[in-house]
């Protein structure tokens, strides 16, 4: 029973981590929009179905690779 616990956790954990990772990048992305930004995602071929896509998000299979800022993003902007 403990391995069967083991063996469902390990996978279950990386999922979480990576839906975290994906949602402040989603985050991230909605406040350099919101500023004026802009960014660039990497080049991918997603092979997902869309369901899982509509249910994970585009930021859970894809990374930010540029951001082009079009004005001031500096420290001191209150964006949230």
């Amino acid at each position: 029973m403990l391995i069967a616990i083991l063996v469902i956790s390990l996978p279950l954990s990386w999922l979480g981590v990576r839906m975290e990772r994906a949602r402040r990048q989603r985050e991230a992305v909605e406040v350099i929009e919101r500023l004026g930004g802009s960014v660039t995602y990497a080049p991918t071929e997603l092979s997902v179905p869309k369901w899982i896509l509509e249910l994970l998000g585009d930021d859970f299979f894809r990374d930010v690779v540029h951001i082009l800022g079009r004005g001031n993003f500096g420290d001191d902007e209150t964006a949230y």
